[in-house]
């Protein structure tokens, strides 16, 4: 019986960690993308809105660059603080 309870621990402890890195590649992709949506924003050749409006969505733009970016920075120290923890 304590055999397959360690099993079953096992297989939930295992399922766990892949579901905690899929989340985790996931949420980084999200950043990924944020931030070469921002990167790709100036290049742009729609017309841009004028006024309040347009500085509205160029700060957008730029936080969401700066999100992306902050995101990027934490999952590559993540990834080396966890390479070292082993």
């Amino acid at each position: 019986m304590g055999h397959q309870i360690d099993s079953v621990a096992r297989l939930l402890g295992n399922a766990y960690a892949h579901l905690q890195h899929g989340i985790d590649r996931g949420i980084e992709w999200g950043f990924s993308k944020m931030q070469e949506q921002a990167a790709d924003a100036p290049r742009a050749k729609k017309q841009k809105p004028k006024g309040t409006l347009g500085n509205v969505f160029a700060f957008g733009k730029g936080f969401v660059g700066v999100i992306g970016e902050a995101g990027e920075a934490y999952y590559r120290t993540y990834e080396e603080l966890k390479k070292k923890g082993k």
